[in-house]
């Protein structure tokens, strides 16, 4: 990665972002408000929540104080989230230069070493 580059938010980033944005809307908070209590820009956290940048993980902590809510609750939830999607084919191309492999299910297969042959069985 290029000195000074970011790297894009990828899916446990995005559900973080979600769920801190359901947080302060359900609270009936500012995003302004919470910005402040966190020690951010107004426009830091509003790149943060929308997908436009990462949260350090001193932001992260710093934003759930301030929402009073659990960093631990929020990134372990964001995990779940998080690994329920499907990343789209066409996604998975574009961050990684290579597409998917067309048969999954052959990926999972085991091999027998000399023969190169499936194996059957567990």
């Amino acid at each position: 990665m290029p000195s000074g580059s970011q790297p894009l938010p990828g899916p446990l980033s995005k559900a973080v972002a979600d769920l801190l944005s359901s947080n302060i809307a359900s609270g009936g908070f500012r995003q302004g408000t919470i910005a402040r209590a966190a020690g951010l820009s107004a426009s830091q956290l509003s790149r943060c929540l929308s997908g436009q940048k990462v949260f350090t993980l001193d932001q992260l902590d710093a934003v759930c104080q301030a929402l009073g809510v659990s960093i631990s609750d929020i990134v372990g939830h964001a995990d779940q989230l998080s690994r329920q999607r499907i990343v789209p084919a066409n996604v998975i191309e574009a961050q990684f230069g290579a597409a998917p492999p067309a048969d999954l299910a052959a990926v999972a297969r085991k091999r027998d070493r000399e023969s190169g042959e499936d194996i059957d069985g567990p």
